[in-house]
């Protein structure tokens, strides 16, 4: 794995960003350093792109995300299918920028340190421990309430890619493991 020499005033979040890789994979891969202390001149363990990537990419299709823009373009055989309005992650608990795939798909995931569920849940890339950041509809609290309703075109989420209710069915439906992410 590449390794990289720590520069004055980086933090774990910048060095991720320039690797396009989630902070939580390179502390993985950094056992026993203290990530909240690092000095000029340190050497960081940065992961395998494989890592992000471990699976062959279906052909002709892709989604493109832009935080920017708060928006998602789905392409196949390089037409675009779809250009939907979505909501990333807040300053906090960003969404991470780089190039990943569809890992798994799941009907319904739950994520209990929320308590919330996560209809059409596809993971993208895998935040740190058993943690995946992916693309799901507006998710529903064990109340039943759903949360962030009109807030998709504005970062709301914890990280994840928030997509309307349709929106998210119809992704699920068409994305298959491997399909390319980039999210810029």
């Amino acid at each position: 794995p590449p390794t990289y020499v720590v520069q004055p005033g980086d933090r774990l979040t910048t060095i991720g960003a320039q690797f396009g890789m989630p902070p939580g994979l390179i502390a993985e891969a950094n056992p026993g350093v203290d990530l909240n202390l690092l000095h000029a001149g340190q050497e960081l363990t940065i992961p395998s792109e494989d890592v992000l990537r471990p699976y062959a990419p279906v052909p002709g299709k892709r989604i493109v995300i832009s935080t920017a823009e708060q928006r998602m373009r789905v392409y196949e055989n390089d037409a675009l299918l779809y250009d939907w309005p979505i909501s990333t992650g807040l300053a906090g608990s960003p969404t991470y920028t780089g190039q990943f795939q569809v890992l798994s798909k799941e009907e319904n995931a739950y994520a209990s340190q929320w308590d919330l569920w996560m209809p059409h849940f596809i993971a993208v890339y895998r935040a740190g421990g058993d943690v995946y950041n992916g693309i799901h509809a507006l998710p529903i609290l064990s109340s039943g309430q759903r949360l962030w309703e009109g807030a998709l075109g504005s970062p709301a989420s914890y990280g994840c890619i928030i997509l309307g209710i349709q929106e998210a069915e119809t992704l699920y439906n068409w994305a298959e493991i491997g399909v390319p992410v980039s999210i810029e």
